[in-house]
């Protein structure tokens, strides 16, 4: 099964892909993918903020701590 898509694929599915949701891509390493993601949201006037699961070592590192809020 190929899952491979091409940069303009990804740029379709952004398009039609709320700012309020996250995205995850995967891939090998190197390749660009933060890159694009990052430029096409920027461009768009959006922050990003890039979590890189490889270097998180704890599952608070990605779900954040809990809140009495």
């Amino acid at each position: 099964m190929n899952d491979t898509i091409s940069t303009t694929e990804l740029y379709s599915i952004l398009d039609m892909t709320p700012v309020s949701e996250n995205i995850m891509l995967s891939g090998k390493h190197g390749i660009g993918k933060s890159q694009i993601l990052t430029e096409y949201y920027s461009s768009k006037g959006c922050k990003v903020v890039p979590l890189f699961l490889g270097q998180m070592s704890d599952p608070g590192d990605l779900l954040g701590l809990p809140s009495r809020d």
